[in-house]
């Protein structure tokens, strides 16, 4: 019988709350009283307690962490693999560490750390705010619609899919084969002199999103009915980074990053430049 998630917190009596922090506290993570999950990983299900601990040089494989509650878990220098973690509630911090073969499910994993690899990991409907990143890579990764603000630009991207809203992606080092074609960029950057013409297909479109404060040009994009390449997209934020420094065709900045147009026509001159650029670019090096 499947346990509840309530049935899966109160099994844990003061008394083994008391067992596993005392242990874990002192390095050694150990086994779970309660043996393994039906799918044969460590039961660490519903697990809470008010205390930071921190593993060092551990290879940790089939562990499951769902509906867990610590203050913070520390992971230096180890090796993670085959985890699973549904609504799990805690920042983590993977220094030195690699993660595969991992799924994050609805859980809160905001203010935590990832590095230096993500291997075959899926970030489903997790909320990720504040996230810390030193050169991480996401390689064969799945992100799929998540709550994010300010996704580190130190992150590089390998065969990783983007599924749904990616608000405030931040993006600068290495973008290799990633799937954006399920994405809907909104105050996205790409940074840094990437090259974008290598990352998307010209078959990817994403519709340009504006800001959801910049109504004025969401109403004029809709009535237009422009759907951009993911390509030409950047190179629209490109251009509205440039212009925000002074140029006269941008009216407001707002707090969110995106320009407001004077005119509905001034819009459309913008974005039929961009096509015009993008199919210029495209002509010289023979892709049309």
């Amino acid at each position: 019988m499947k346990l509840t998630k309530k049935q899966l917190i109160e099994r844990w009596t003061p008394e083994l709350k008391d067992a596993i922090t005392q242990r874990w506290e002192s390095g050694v993570i150990g086994e779970s009283p309660f043996g393994l999950t039906d799918e044969g990983r460590h039961d660490f299900r519903g697990c809470n307690a008010e205390v930071y601990v921190e593993f060092r040089n551990l290879d940790l494989a089939n562990y499951d962490f769902s509906y867990f509650d610590f203050y913070e878990l520390k992971f230096r220098n180890c090796q993670l693999k085959n985890w699973f973690c549904e609504k799990l509630k805690c920042p983590i911090q993977f220094w030195g560490s690699t993660i595969t073969d991992s799924i994050f499910l609805n859980s809160d994993i905001s203010s935590s750390s990832f590095g230096p690899f993500l291997i075959r990991c899926n970030f489903i409907k997790c909320k990720l705010y504040d996230m810390y990143s030193a050169g991480s890579v996401f390689e064969d990764c799945l992100i799929a619609n998540c709550k994010v603000q300010h996704m580190p630009a130190t992150i590089s991207y390998i065969r990783t899919k983007f599924v749904g809203p990616l608000h405030r992606f931040y993006f600068c080092q290495k973008i290799e084969y990633c799937d954006f074609t399920e994405a809907q960029f909104d105050d996205c950057e790409f940074r840094g002199g990437t090259d974008i013409g290598s990352v998307f297909s010209a078959s990817h479109h994403v519709v340009l999103e504006p800001s959801k404060k910049a109504e004025f040009c969401k109403e004029v994009l809709l009535d237009s009915k422009t759907i951009l390449t993911a390509r030409q997209y950047s190179m629209a934020e490109v251009y509205f980074d440039n212009w925000s420094r002074g140029d006269s065709v941008i009216d407001v900045i707002d707090e969110e990053g995106f320009g407001y147009f004077k005119t509905p026509e001034e819009w459309l001159v913008f974005v039929n430049f961009i096509v015009d650029t993008d199919k210029k670019y495209q002509a010289l090096h023979g892709n049309v």
